[in-house]
């Protein structure tokens, strides 16, 4: 995929909060996978009946539904390895110690102090 210059500006900008988010939505939705099943006690026939193994939660299912569809989760992921990819082919000094510092989340200000 092609981005913009002011596209690459903004996602090297944001990258830390992009990692950030990515590995906070791949470990909460790991998290809501592997919950253990709660189950209440039953009387009479349904106490004979099969149990599902989780609890039914439509606003987790909903919000699962629009993370993967809206692509979200991909989208973020995408931006990272963008950025991560292209950082690899820097060469020059100046340009590698801007970079670093700058998916670190420090501002031009600050990097342009550091660099004179």
């Amino acid at each position: 995929m092609s981005y913009k210059p002011k596209e690459v500006i903004t996602m090297i900008k944001d990258y830390e909060e992009n990692v950030r988010l990515y590995n906070r939505l791949v470990r909460e939705q790991n998290e809501d996978r592997e919950q253990i099943g709660v189950q209440a006690s039953k009387f009479g026939i349904e106490s004979t009946m099969p149990h599902a193994n989780t609890i039914s939660n439509p606003t987790q299912k909903a919000a699962e539904r629009l993370l993967i569809k809206d692509g979200m989760i991909e989208r973020t992921k995408k931006k990272i390895d963008f950025i991560d990819k292209r950082s690899k082919r820097i060469h020059k000094n100046q340009h590698i110690v801007t970079i670093a510092l700058r998916t670190q989340g420090f501002t031009s200000a600050h990097i342009g102090r550091i660099l004179d």
